[in-house]
């Protein structure tokens, strides 16, 4: 074999393995959202004068595009069948950059216990993307155990209790 055999053969090899490492990197350059919950009891200070048992949605972006959040909702289950039901907040709908979060507190509302069937959310383009069922299940054991209880229990559409403030 000459050399610019060898030199072809090194060519061709490198081209590969760049092709292969481009249809790699966009596969897995997905966009992508994530939703946490957890509940939280606020106690009230200065800075933060909200008292009371709260819903944390932390919202993160963990893809390397900045995304719009249109959205939070969810499914439950009503002695009618399915329900939905969706977030109502000033703060969405709300762009997030690359590899960053924010995080929305609202009053823990009523459906938050075993009749929860799903919370997703979803970005501007219409994707939903749901939050994990691991996560779901400690959402709903937890909200088992919650002590409030909201009488009215068809208000779910649009859900959107104002914050208390400490006197």
């Amino acid at each position: 074999m000459k050399m610019t055999e060898y030199i072809a053969i090194y060519a061709a090899i490198i081209a590969t393995s760049t092709f292969i490492w481009n249809i790699v990197t966009w596969i897995l350059n997905k966009r992508k959202l994530k939703l946490e919950c957890r509940f939280v009891v606020m106690r009230g200070t200065i800075e933060s004068p909200h008292v009371g048992e709260f819903i944390e949605y932390k919202i993160l972006n963990v893809s390397d595009k900045p995304l719009r959040v249109s959205s939070i909702s969810g499914t439950t289950s009503t002695p009618n069948g399915k329900g939905y039901f969706s977030l109502a907040s000033t703060e969405i709908p709300r762009s997030i950059s690359p590899m960053d979060s924010f995080s929305l507190y609202k009053e823990a509302p009523h459906i938050f216990n075993s009749n929860l069937r799903s919370l997703h959310i979803e970005d501007s383009v219409g994707r939903i993307y749901k939050m994990k069922r691991s996560s779901l299940k400690k959402l709903k054991r937890k909200g088992e155990t919650y002590p409030r209880t909201y009488e009215d229990q068809e208000s779910v559409t649009a859900y959107n209790p104002s914050m208390q403030e400490i006197n």
